[in-house]
């Protein structure tokens, strides 16, 4: 049998030395994986945290959000862009086309068996009425809105009451806006867990003690972890080396982010369904209601219509009358406003307006808004990483000793 040369000799560890790169390549693009499923994704647990960290933490991801655009975009200026005399048309037409229906409910909520045997003219007499002042009275109360919308809410209580109840369109805003960025992290992972497995190599043929690879493996799911993030983020004014420039990623690509932002902010957040949903449950909808029924008071206080229902219907059911108005006000409001076709081409301007803003903002806003999010519930982070670290080192040690 010829002789093998000793150049074809195998050391014992070798199969375990070819796979020390390949094992944290995957714990590099593993660990980054977690963070981000533990960000955005459902999880195996009960309580707030099932739906991921962003949406347990809802709450104070949109007041920071609501604070980045508080001083770059003005309600009045956004409600103006939505064009408030084709709201109150579209409004007034929808409402109109129901008219009879509308008013039938109200009264016969409380008096229906009175309110079918009145006479045909006094029921004309209300519809006529209400068909008449309608329009003008929409008008007027869409005109009232726009000049005072900032004393109802401003921008931050907006992005609060629609996000804060509304988690999964949170976890959606920001999980498709970083959707590259979450591409990066993982490739950056396995890269950086690549060149930390070759640097492990050597180390374990100087120090082959089977005891470090749980603190080498700790080591590398920390750095994969931790090293991606600061290439996203710095260094934040570009540095110039000869041909080279390296700048964050997030900077390089600021002006992408900032109109994935306003695509989704314009759709969702600050719609005009979103508007009006928190101008009428928001901490100030009283402001709002009352707003209404001053505007919605000459229906029912015409003079001939008044005498007549106090007459039929007596004082009580009046007054109970008139506040069903202002409540019927309210739902057919937000029902005629949930127009997708309407949300639709409001969404077109706002998101141009956000667009601009975005652009405009200091470079440091933008990136500490999504620097913050990315970094939410860190100390969560980091112990899920450390641990899948350790228990990857262990498994190395039980297999090498085994073996």
């Amino acid at each position: 049998m010829p002789h093998v040369p000793d150049a074809l000799w195998l050391p014992p560890d070798f199969w375990f030395l070819l796979a020390m790169p390949l094992v944290a390549a995957v714990l590099g693009g593993l660990s980054n994986y977690l963070s981000w499923h533990l960000l955005f994704g459902s999880l195996p647990v009960s309580g707030n945290y099932r739906n991921g960290i962003l949406s347990a933490h809802a709450n104070v991801v949109a007041g920071r959000l609501g604070d980045a655009l508080l001083p770059l975009v003005r309600l009045s200026e956004l409600f103006h862009l939505m064009e408030p005399e084709k709201i109150a048309a579209h409004v007034s037409d929808a409402v109109l086309e129901h008219l009879d229906d509308y008013v039938d409910a109200v009264m016969s909520e409380k008096n229906g068996v009175l309110w079918d045997n009145l006479p045909a003219t006094v029921r004309r007499r209300v519809y006529a009425r209400v068909r008449r002042q309608l329009p003008s009275i929409l008008d007027n109360f869409v005109d009232d809105l726009a000049e005072n919308i900032e004393q109802l809410i401003d921008i931050r209580s907006l992005v609060l009451e629609v996000l804060d109840h509304q988690r999964p369109l949170l976890v959606r805003l920001f999980q498709e806006a970083l959707q590259a960025e979450g591409r990066f992290l993982l490739q950056a992972g396995v890269l950086t867990g690549l060149l930390l497995g070759i640097a492990e190599q050597f180390m374990w043929r100087h120090l082959p003690d089977p005891r470090m690879l749980p603190l080498f493996a700790l080591a590398i799911a920390l750095t994969c972890q931790w090293l991606p993030r600061q290439l996203l983020f710095r260094p934040v004014t570009a540095v110039t080396l000869g041909a080279f420039v390296w700048q964050a990623r997030v900077q390089r690509h600021r002006l992408r982010l900032g109109r994935l932002l306003a695509f989704r902010l314009g759709e969702d957040v600050l719609s005009l369904r979103g508007l009006m949903h928190a101008l009428l449950s928001g901490s100030r909808a009283g402001r709002t209601r009352a707003m209404i029924k001053r505007h919605m008071r000459p229906l029912m206080e015409a003079g001939m219509v008044r005498t007549s229902l106090q007459l039929l219907l007596g004082a009580s059911a009046y007054v109970h009358i008139k506040q069903r108005v202002v409540d019927r006000a309210v739902i057919l409001t937000m029902d005629a406003l949930s127009d997708a076709d309407l949300n639709l081409q409001c969404a077109t301007q706002i998101q141009g307006l956000c667009a601009a803003r975005l652009e405009s903002a200091s470079p440091f806003e933008l990136a500490g808004l999504l620097r913050s999010v990315l970094e939410e519930g860190m100390g969560w982070q980091w112990l899920v990483i450390a641990t899948v670290g350790t228990v990857f080192g262990l498994i190395q040690w039980l297999a090498l000793v085994v073996s």
